[in-house]
């Protein structure tokens, strides 16, 4: 159900994972520069993770559609962590989810650096991810969720289920998931919660001016946008009932 007003924040965070990517071309292979760069730029804790994608050559990275954005190096800065590769730059927050004032200034400050560069020929699109799991605690997927599901005849939105769907929203695109059973887990294996899962990938593309330094110049306002409409489209799938629940509070 859409909702006419977002709320601010809510006192049970569903957020299990937060990343948000630039997928760029260019004429060298970002993920042999960037690092280095970005470590030396970075403040405070980190260190440079080498990811299994970084054994298979580089040639055949470039060669394969499903490998060309993958990261291949990390760089975990503090709570946050900077995926690198050929084509993509990401940046994912460790759990607690710091809010969305923290994770964007992370954000613009790595894309900064990335900017600055001049390394990036065109930029190909921009997403925003947001994980969110609902604890069974709050109900199950058919109290909490605003959906309906039917094979056939047959009402199928209280057994189990994995629905994948694309939704265009004006120049945006929802790659929306919402799975009925699933769990978060921490490194070590320790389960952090179960229950609904509903995963927003929301992403821009196709601009009208691709210039990275025009699309730098304006990603704070851009950002802004982005998230608002992630987190629209987030509401817009839970029942009223399941927002007070979770104790939204309004600006």
């Amino acid at each position: 159900m859409a909702q006419s007003k977002l709320p601010a924040k809510l006192r049970d965070v569903p957020i299990v994972d937060a990343v948000f990517e630039i997928r760029f071309s260019a004429g060298v292979p970002i993920s042999s520069v960037l690092p280095g760069l970005l470590f030396s730029k970075l403040e405070g804790s980190k260190q440079i993770i080498r990811l299994p994608t970084a054994d298979i050559p580089e040639q055949m990275r470039l060669m394969d559609p499903n490998l060309q954005y993958a990261p291949i190096l990390r760089i975990v800065w503090g709570t946050f962590n900077v995926n690198i590769g050929d084509r993509s730059c990401s940046v994912g927050c460790n759990l607690p989810y710091p809010g969305w004032t923290e994770f964007k200034r992370a954000i613009l400050q790595i894309n900064q650096f990335v900017g600055e560069t001049n390394l990036l020929a065109a930029i190909e699109r921009m997403a925003l991810k947001y994980t969110n799991i609902i604890p069974t605690s709050v109900g199950s997927s058919a109290d909490i969720a605003d959906y309906d599901l039917r094979l056939g005849s047959k009402d199928a939105k209280n057994g189990l289920f994995h629905v994948r769907a694309e939704i265009i929203d004006g120049e945006y695109l929802h790659l929306t998931q919402l799975a009925s059973k699933g769990a978060a887990t921490l490194p070590d294996g320790t389960t952090l919660c179960e229950g609904t899962v509903i995963d927003i990938d929301t992403m821009r593309q196709n601009f009208s001016n691709n210039q990275p330094t025009k699309f730098f110049s304006m990603l704070p306002e851009a950002l802004d946008a982005l998230h608002l409409r992630t987190k629209a489209m987030f509401f817009s799938l839970l029942k009223p009932e399941t927002i007070r629940m979770m104790g939204a509070t309004y600006d």
